[in-house]
């Protein structure tokens, strides 16, 4: 049976690798056409957003198939869990800078140092809201 645990940091990681590699900047054309941010990327960029959407799609797939077996397993807590999953979504009022920069900070303490990337998000979230 897959743990609310695992759901939780399967959504952490696709949070934060959306925010980091999507941006602020990018985030706030989220309506509009694609192409005027594309050109602004340098072909390194390019490729480190891409592969960050692409591990984001990935993960998004995982959380879906964890989603539908807890659905499976436990169809009359499907809609407390499934709510409680979507407040794991909630960050507003984050940007993604602010959420880069707490990052530094949070693995420059050398108790951090093995921190898995969902635990360092899942505390910078913490502190942050």
């Amino acid at each position: 049976m897959y743990s609310f645990r695992l759901i939780r940091n399967l959504s952490v990681t696709i949070f934060t690798l959306l925010a980091v590699f999507y941006g602020e900047t990018l985030h706030a054309q989220s309506d509009d056409a694609f192409l005027p941010t594309w050109k602004l990327l340098k072909s390194a960029e390019k490729s480190q957003f891409i592969a960050g959407y692409l591990y984001g799609w990935r993960d998004a797939a995982k959380v879906t198939g964890v989603v539908i077996e807890f659905v499976k397993e436990n169809p009359k807590e499907a809609v407390e869990g499934l709510t409680k999953l979507q407040t794991l979504y909630s960050m507003e009022g984050l940007k993604a800078d602010v959420v880069s920069n707490e990052l530094d900070a949070f693995f420059s303490k050398s108790e951090n140092k093995d921190a898995t990337l969902s635990q360092a998000v899942t505390a910078v979230r913490a502190k942050l809201q």
